[in-house]
């Protein structure tokens, strides 16, 4: 079982300030390396016509032993089927990540990826038979994606927007939330729905925490004294 999945692309302005009206090229790069770095795997790795036993090798989650092999759960978000099920999480990271990274920074959207794919991976561990191996990055995926939901709809209650932008945010994610819940991908390889449910609760769980984290931040450093010069 991989965890191949796919998200329909949707606009979103998460950015402050300049970022608004200027292309986003330092996410958009950072998500370039991490898809070019996933084809590379599949192209010198994983080859054609790869067996379960291939993709126990090169790290994929084995169900039953994740408490004994847990870092199996970060090894499995490189390990992909094929060139098609790296370019369509690709696309979805293209269309979350980079407004999670305008939003919150890189090193807050690189630990939602990590520790989303992470628990993606243990939701999709404990929903199948022991022994059932899943790979695959569409986990951490669904985390950037769970973040976007929760950073949007913060930000725009934060900034008072009109409640019908608030209710925009909620009408995409209803639209993509299916593709998250589909068993079987196109190519018919099966889907690990649960993987995609865990990394999205851990997705709007950590956009949630890291937008507390910022504004605590944001407000201690408010209250530091200034200084001045004699």
């Amino acid at each position: 079982m991989n965890g191949e999945d796919s998200a329909d692309p949707v606009p979103s302005t998460t950015a402050e300030g300049d970022d608004r009206h200027s292309f986003p090229r330092g996410p958009v790069q950072a998500v370039a390396v991490v898809v070019l770095c996933h084809l590379a795997i599949v192209f010198a790795l994983v080859g054609r016509n790869p067996d379960t036993a291939r993709f126990l090798r090169l790290g994929g989650v084995v169900a039953g032993e994740v408490t004994e092999q847990p870092w199996r759960l970060l090894t499995s978000l490189f390990v992909h089927a094929d060139p098609a099920h790296v370019l369509w999480n690709g696309l979805s990271m293209i269309v979350f990540a980079v407004p999670v990274v305008l939003g919150i920074g890189y090193l807050r959207a690189a630990a939602i990826y990590l520790v989303g794919g992470a628990l993606g991976g243990v939701a999709g561990a404990w929903a199948v038979p022991g022994g059932v191996v899943l790979f695959g990055s569409s986990g951490a995926v669904s985390a950037l994606f769970g973040a976007w939901v929760a950073i949007t709809l913060v930000r725009a209650r934060h900034d008072g927007l009109p409640h019908r932008a608030r209710m925009r945010v909620l009408g995409v994610a209803l639209l993509i939330l299916p593709s998250l819940m589909t068993p079987i991908s196109s190519s018919g390889r099966a889907i690990s729905v649960a993987a995609h449910l865990g990394g999205l609760a851990g997705g709007l769980a950590a956009g949630l925490l890291a937008l507390g984290a910022g504004a605590q931040k944001r407000t201690v450093e408010d209250e530091q004294p200034g200084t001045e010069d004699e």
